[in-house]
């Protein structure tokens, strides 16, 4: 039998289908899904701090590592003390020392990481108490103080404020000042933290040498008016100083033939002419400095007659053999003396006399200086205007320092002197260039 081809289309169709089916069945293949792995998460956190003062806070913030589930805070001490956010603020207001855990888990597990929160009780700050001590209070000028800090509580800076003295401030702890002028100065130590600062005083008297001796020589800048100016330490704010001074010649003068005294002017003593000329330049004066005491000190006049003016003192009454030298103080308000001279002993006390017999004034006074290195020269032979005299204290030594007042026993010398070296020995001459009369007399000391 013959089958049509319409049939015969449709038969090759439905085997080509069955036979495309049966392939694909044979070629498909299995897809095998594995699913992921899950491990535990490792537990880790940081803190903000790790010791604090009571009433403060810490946070925490978690920094585990994996996968967290759920996680648990345990906060001793804080409060909160439990907590499962990723970041926790807790408040301590316990002192002492906490375990703070955090634990942290998934379905695989669960790890544990803990650490140790110091709390302290907050240091209550307040202002350090000042106070130092002194290696001494009372010195001579050109002597030092070690100043010591002794303050108490917390220092952070420090400030030492001493006037007068070298160096005079500082920060370090300990500090040594040299002070060169005599004088009373309030030391200061301040002491300061983040609470306050307090002040503690101390006043320290610097005095003058008991005994200092130096040459003065007058300039421009010095003079002014009939006065040259003394700068110091041993004068200087030392109003209490007694000074005795002698023209000293030196190798070219010049003469000065003025009745000189001293003056405390404005802090500072001064060498004036008693006549109220001008001060010349060059002239040069020996200077001798000493502290008030029973054989250094202003004698005023207890009595006057004529030229002559009595002293009163414990340690010149009844003592004829009292070797001293005086130079005149003008003090507050003078007077002035513009006349030569001397002094002497009349058998019960002592006197200053004026050599030319002119009137002594009223209420004048006088530095008198007692000492027992103090020796007398009599100009046995005196040469034109000057006596060449020979001590141990002064043969040979240009650069003594030598001091003369007149002494009288009975030849009077009218004449305003002063001392010169000659070459080899020292000499007392007269500023007028007048004769010097033989066996003059005349009172001697020396820094030699």
């Amino acid at each position: 039998m013959k089958m049509s081809k319409k049939i015969a289309s449709r038969f090759s169709l439905f085997f080509f289908l069955c036979a495309m089916a049966l392939l694909s069945t044979q070629c498909k293949k299995e897809v095998i899904v594995t699913p992921p792995v899950v491990v535990a998460p490792v537990a880790n956190f940081t803190t903000s701090a790790q010791t604090i003062n009571v009433g403060e806070s810490i946070t925490f913030t978690d920094a585990s590592t994996g996968t967290v589930t759920t996680r648990k805070w345990q906060i001793t001490g804080g409060s909160p003390n439990i907590s499962s956010d990723a970041v926790v603020s807790a408040t301590f207001n316990t002192e002492g020392t906490y375990d703070v855990q955090l634990t942290v888990s998934n379905a695989s597990g669960s790890s544990t990481k803990s650490s140790s929160i110091t709390v302290k009780k907050p240091v209550v700050v307040v202002p350090p108490v000042a106070n130092f001590a002194a290696s001494a209070t009372v010195i001579t000028a050109g002597e030092s103080i070690t100043f010591t800090d002794n303050s108490t509580g917390s220092v952070v800076s420090r400030n030492w404020d001493i006037p007068g003295g070298s160096p005079s401030s500082s920060s370090a702890q300990s500090v040594v000042s040299q002070f060169n002028t005599a004088g009373t100065y309030s030391v200061k130590l301040t002491v300061a933290n983040t609470a306050g600062s307090t002040l503690k005083t101390l006043v320290v008297t610097v005095n003058a040498p008991s005994s200092v001796m130096f040459l003065h020589t007058s300039t421009a800048a010095n003079i002014a008016s009939n006065w040259t100016t003394i700068d110091n330490p041993a004068t200087n704010n030392n109003p209490n100083a007694v000074l005795i001074v002698t023209p000293n010649w030196g190798t070219t003068g010049p003469y000065h033939n003025k009745s000189i005294g001293v003056w405390y002017n404005n802090g500072k003593w001064t060498i004036f002419n008693q006549d109220i000329s001008a001060m010349a330049a060059g002239v040069k004066f020996n200077v001798l400095v000493k502290n008030p005491s029973d054989k250094a000190f202003v004698a005023k006049a207890a009595s006057i007659s004529g030229h002559i003016a009595f002293l009163n003192h414990p340690s010149l009454n009844g003592n004829p053999n009292a070797k001293f030298l005086v130079t005149q103080n003008f003090g507050a308000a003078g007077p002035y003396n513009k006349n030569p001279i001397g002094i002497y002993y009349d058998g019960t006390r002592w006197s200053v006399y004026n050599q030319n017999f002119a009137a002594m004034p009223a209420n004048v006074q006088f530095n008198v200086c007692i000492d027992d290195k103090i020796f007398v020269v009599t100009a046995t032979t005196p040469s034109s205007n000057f006596y060449v005299f020979s001590n141990s204290a002064t043969d040979s030594k240009p650069n003594a320092l030598v001091f003369s007042t007149q002494y009288w026993t009975g030849v009077y010398n009218a004449n305003e002197i002063g001392v010169w070296y000659t070459g080899t020995r020292w000499a007392i001459f007269n500023q007028s260039l007048a004769a010097m009369p033989a066996n003059a007399k005349f009172m001697v000391l020396s820094d030699q």
